[in-house]
């Protein structure tokens, strides 16, 4: 069975390579720098990490990459930038959105042109959420564009009014949104945690699924995807399916007493997510493996489910030892592997 990776890391040998994208006046900002993140783009989390020190943050070389998915058996890959998603989080507006589009431009004309194995997620800076529909419309035009990157980190969920052209954006264009946890704390964004600043980087990696599940709970009860059938939202790092099993239920039951405040939200939220919602499988927290797949198979999670390696990052996974692509009885390998992630991404017909 050939894989569908949908959470494929990739990177820009040096500053000089993005900024040449960016108009002149904002070049010497990026090289330098400056604004709100240390060297530009990149994600500055507060906490060292012995495991990240000296591990790349993504491939650098197109060559590299496609050499790995072909001695692992991954057909296709969606490129993320881990870095581009922070831009959303610097104080001003006009800088993060140019940097987004140049981000996007280096993407398709570095990564995407000439190599039909490798598929690109755009970034867009939610400052400025006007532009950043026009900036979907224009690249999401693009054959190899297949979903749109927004900062995990806030000051405010997505649920909100504001954000309504980006999510109308990409529904228009049949492009997934998808958060990929780790801008969480970043600059201005909210707190990592709900009650505020984490201590440590083991209270910091625990807190994406919250952050996840927040937006989440505001997408569903503003009625976006009420609003927007055709709306996908995607978890990435997030911790799979298990953390959103009993966050369903309470969410049903409560639901059930208050759906005349959202009488726009016309079914059950777990029904809502199992149709809207798509996570990856990297981040999961397996534990007894036996335990683990009956409460995915009970949950129909093998529906959701997208295979990511996060390849090259510290924390990245080998399809040959990852537990969610072993055969066993009542686990469809072939939907996590690869058809779910064919079906979202519209690419059924070409594999």
């Amino acid at each position: 069975m050939t894989l569908i990776d949908s959470d494929f890391h990739v990177t820009w040998s040096d500053n000089a390579a993005l900024a040449e994208y960016l108009p002149k006046a904002w070049q010497q900002r990026f090289l330098r720098g400056s604004g709100h993140s240390q060297s530009g783009l990149p994600v500055t989390q507060p906490f060292y990490n012995p495991a990240a020190q000296g591990q790349p943050g993504g491939w650098s070389e197109p060559e590299a990459a496609v050499t790995w998915m072909e001695n692992h058996q991954v057909e296709k890959a969606i490129l993320h930038a881990y870095q581009a998603p922070a831009v959303s989080n610097f104080g001003d507006a006009d800088y993060p959105s140019l940097l987004a589009e140049a981000f996007n431009q280096w993407l398709i004309d570095h990564w995407l042109d000439g190599r039909t194995e490798l598929l690109g997620t755009m970034t867009v800076a939610t400052q400025d959420p006007v532009r950043a529909g026009k900036e979907i419309r224009k690249r999401g035009s693009h054959p190899q564009i297949v979903q749109v990157a927004l900062s995990a980190g806030t000051l405010q969920p997505y649920g909100k009014l504001g954000f309504r052209p980006i999510f109308e954006a990409a529904a228009e264009m049949g492009l997934p949104v998808v958060l990929h946890a780790g801008t969480e704390g970043v600059a201005v964004s909210n707190p990592p945690s709900s009650h505020g600043w984490p201590r440590n980087l083991l209270e910091y990696r625990v807190c994406p699924a919250t952050n996840f599940i927040a937006h989440l709970t505001s997408l569903i009860t503003e009625g976006l995807f009420s609003d927007l059938p055709d709306l996908r939202l995607v978890g990435l790092e997030v911790g799979g399916v298990l953390p959103l099993i009993t966050y369903l239920w309470r969410f049903d039951k409560n639901y059930k007493a208050l759906r005349s405040e959202c009488p726009w939200v016309r079914e059950l939220p777990s029904a809502v997510v199992k149709r809207h919602v798509r996570l990856g499988t990297g981040s999961a927290a397996i534990g007894e493996e036996h335990l683990y797949f009956e409460l995915l198979e009970s949950f129909g999670a093998d529906e959701m489910l997208l295979w990511s390696s996060n390849q090259p990052r510290w924390d990245a996974v080998e399809p040959e030892s990852d537990p969610h692509l072993k055969e066993r009885t009542g686990w469809q390998v072939e939907k996590v592997g690869r058809e779910n992630a064919a079906a979202l991404y519209g690419m059924t017909s070409a594999l």
